[in-house]
């Protein structure tokens, strides 16, 4: 992955804010890292789970995060509308 990537990639992830809590994604550390499969034309993103015990409740765990994917999912593939955007939870 090259600098230019990595620089949009970071953009993205302090621009994808959760409504609930209003940090970012970056904020929040939900995303372990982000992998770009130049042979498949595809961005892996590796989520964290959300420690149910500290301030979420099951259902925002459930809810919360399927959100924020999508939001995270529509804002890569705005930004990288060519390549698949595949999610893996670490």
């Amino acid at each position: 992955m090259d600098d230019e990537m990595r620089e949009k990639l970071d953009r993205i992830l302090d621009e994808v804010i959760d409504s609930e809590s209003g940090l970012s994604i970056n904020q929040l550390g939900l995303v372990a890292g982000i992998k770009h499969n130049t042979i498949a034309d595809k961005l892996i993103v590796y989520i964290k789970p959300i420690n149910a015990g500290k301030a979420y409740s099951l259902v925002y765990h459930l809810w919360g995060y399927g959100k924020i994917e999508k939001e995270l999912r529509e804002a890569l593939q705005k930004e990288f509308p060519y390549l698949r955007i595949d999610f893996k939870n670490i």
